[in-house]
């Protein structure tokens, strides 16, 4: 990188990126590696209070660890291992998973999972086979 941002801080760049609007910061993070390791950091993302998720790798994401409310996409068939993501998620206190699938799910994990949060949805979702 032979540019003026290579030669800043990661600071100073975390500082010019505050004043980005959402949609912009979105398309930052997508410019290099440097501004996505700077992009992603959460304190950006506070604006983002609620996510969609439909894969695990959303919820590994930096940018997200400020989230407090989480909605898991209907119809999908949740596994443990996101579900210990979700149990391990910093901020989350509403936890949406309406109508998924958990009758493949570890109870132990999913009692943890509703035990992490303030308030869980479970409408119309599926706990056995």
């Amino acid at each position: 990188m032979s540019n003026i941002t290579s030669l800043l801080p990661a600071e100073m760049l975390e500082r010019i990126f505050l004043w980005l609007p959402p949609r912009d910061l979105q398309t930052v993070v997508l410019v290099c590696r440097r501004w996505m390791q700077v992009g992603e950091t959460p304190g950006l993302w506070s604006w983002l209070s609620s996510l969609t998720v439909n894969n695990i790798e959303m919820l590994t994401c930096r940018r997200f660890k400020a989230v407090s409310q989480l909605r898991v996409k209907r119809k999908l068939t949740m596994t443990n291992e996101l579900l210990e993501s979700i149990v391990r998620h910093p901020a989350l206190k509403i936890l949406n998973i309406a109508g998924t699938n958990l009758s493949a799910i570890d109870p132990d994990i999913l009692a943890r999972a509703v035990n992490s949060v303030e308030t869980v949805d479970v409408t119309g979702t599926s706990l056995t086979a």
